[in-house]
């Protein structure tokens, strides 16, 4: 689940005494590619989405088939020419729809992934995750989260449900 966050140093602080210290990641950067009939950023169930990827010394080309509004299929691998993955990409007819920058901070302990995250163009934001095996395990899951959040001075008004993706496209279309 991700949180906006308003200070990126006082949220440091918050983990910090919580006894979460976070580990740089470096930055990530990311390009997104999809159908040029793709409306927008309004990717349906059945749209292919690809994303290339680049951090430290991995490039990394995911392809993602949204299955629900809430779900999708992903296959991943790793790549060594981003120029050429790039250029067969718009060959098969798909489009660099947006690009992002983030740096990234994370932390795990026990079963909770804390990321720290700078987004260019959109500030700060803490995602924290748990991986569940079973759809039943969704609620716990959601309710560790929020009980971890709440330690940390978030709430429900915090949460951001739009994927880092569609903000910058939305945000770049509003500067235009």
């Amino acid at each position: 689940m991700k949180f906006r966050i308003s200070d990126y140093g006082f949220m440091v602080k918050k983990l910090n005494s919580i006894g979460i210290e976070l580990s740089n990641l470096g930055i990530q950067q990311d390009a997104i590619f999809a159908s040029a009939d793709t409306i927008g950023f309004s990717i349906k169930p059945g749209t292919l989405v690809v994303r290339i990827r680049a951090e430290r010394d991995k490039t990394s080309l995911t392809l993602k088939k949204k299955v629900t509004t809430e779900q999708s299929i992903e296959h991943e691998l790793n790549i060594s020419d981003i120029g050429e993955m790039t250029q067969i990409l718009e060959n098969l007819g798909l489009k660099k729809t947006v690009e992002i920058v983030k740096q990234r901070e994370s932390a795990r302990i026990d079963s909770l992934t804390y990321c720290l995250d700078t987004v260019n163009e959109l500030g700060c934001f803490l995602e924290i995750e748990v991986i569940v095996e079973e759809n039943n395990e969704i609620d716990k899951a959601y309710a560790m989260i929020m009980e971890q959040a709440k330690r940390l001075g978030l709430g429900e008004n915090d949460i951001e449900k739009s994927k880092y993706d569609t903000l910058v496209y939305n945000n770049s279309k509003k500067t235009k």
